[in-house]
């Protein structure tokens, strides 16, 4: 675990946190709890990972994910106990308004707007599974009126490379300033995440989200307006 260091931090807010929150839940009667946890950690898979498929690869066992897991296996302890429904939604990397600007896809939309490459390190091969805030926050809404306790995956549906990624925003600016410099790719270079399936969530709640072509269009819209870039 390169993040030894965080884990007494990550546990207190998403393991312990999680854990105390969930009980004073129980405690004062209320029907239904909502859970945001991670999807990033399954196992390493070329099909789409379900809500009941491996978790926790040893090569991905950082502080964080641990204490996202013992916040899953907490709550469910609790529901288990008091009877209380839990509904676990295992969110993908999140985009959109409201995320800090130094993420991956706010850098790319800025650095792009300004004209300047936009750097792939170890060729842009890691794969990952995003989410737009909108389709975050209609799900969560849809849950706390519906739906059985339980896991459910929270994703886009696509499993698409750094390098796809700032294909697309680069294809956002149609000045034609902008271009991607790739690094060529190390042999053990990191390669994302396993695909998800969110065929329980669209079955569940008619679940469908932004492709990541409209939510990145969207989002770019939204920066714009706001100046920021």
């Amino acid at each position: 675990m390169a993040d030894l260091g965080e884990a007494d931090h990550c546990n207190r807010i998403n393991a312990l946190g999680a854990m105390e929150l969930a009980g004073a839940a129980a405690q004062r009667g209320v029907a239904r709890f909502i859970h945001l946890s991670t999807a990033n950690m399954y196992a390493q898979s070329d099909s789409p990972r379900t809500e009941s498929d491996l978790v926790f690869p040893h090569q991905l066992g950082t502080a964080y994910f641990v204490s996202k897991l013992a916040g899953e296996v907490y709550v469910s302890n609790i529901a288990e106990r008091t009877g209380m429904t839990v509904l676990i939604l295992r969110i993908a990397s999140p985009y959109g308004p409201g995320e800090p600007m130094a993420k991956v896809i706010p850098t790319f939309l800025r650095l792009a707007a300004a004209g300047k490459p936009l750097r792939m390190v170890n060729g842009g091969v890691a794969r990952y599974n995003y989410v737009h805030v909108k389709d975050v926050a209609i799900i969560v809404a849809k849950a706390v009126n519906s739906g059985s306790g339980g896991i459910y995956n929270v994703a886009s549906g696509e499993h698409i490379s750094v390098l796809e990624l700032g294909q697309l925003i680069v294809a956002l600016q149609r000045d034609g300033r902008a271009d991607l410099e790739v690094d060529p790719a190390e042999p053990d270079a990191f390669l994302g995440f396993a695909p998800l399936s969110i065929e329980k969530t669209t079955r569940t709640w008619h679940f469908a989200p932004h492709l990541i072509t409209d939510g990145l269009r969207d989002y770019h819209q939204y920066l714009l307006q706001r100046g920021e870039i």
